[in-house]
């Protein structure tokens, strides 16, 4: 995953797109409201934490029932003593890296019995399932931004 503004991101597609061609890679924007995992997005950091104390979203990593894994560096937030923090600071600032928390449920395979992706939709609910397969793991990708999926999460 690249962000960047988007003149970086033509400019940069634009270079490498025979070199894309030829592996067969492919590149595709994803619409989003601003460059998230992204050192770009610092200045906006304390705007989250101001939204984090307004809504009250305090908890302790200790309370969450399941496992959820850093995209950044794969560790379990149930670890983390500010979760809502460690969260942002991933989400906001940190690179993506889609494989480390597929690996990391896989690991904990079979207690994982399938994977719920907070994304902002069917791309990265495909992200999630083709990085799955690439190690060789097939576990169901529910999406919380689909209502289908969500009713099978809450029901």
């Amino acid at each position: 995953i690249l962000s960047s503004h988007r003149s970086s991101l033509l400019q940069f597609h634009e270079a490498n797109k025979d070199a894309f061609d030829e592996k067969k890679v492919k590149f595709v924007y994803l619409r989003t409201t601003c460059p998230f995992h992204s050192p770009l997005m610092e200045p906006m950091m304390p705007l989250f934490q101001k939204d984090l104390e307004r809504i009250g979203f305090d908890y302790q990593g200790s309370s969450l029932h399941f496992p959820i894994y850093s995209f950044f560096d794969q560790r379990n937030y149930q670890q983390e003593a500010n979760m809502p923090l460690g969260l942002a600071t991933d989400m906001v600032l940190k690179t993506l890296f889609w494989d480390k928390p597929m690996k990391a449920a896989a690991e904990h395979s079979p207690a994982v019995t399938q994977i719920i992706d907070f994304g902002p939709g069917k791309t990265s609910q495909r992200l999630s399932m083709d990085s799955l397969k690439g190690i060789g793991k097939e576990l169901p990708v529910l999406a919380a931004a689909f209502a289908k999926d969500f009713k099978t999460l809450t029901e």
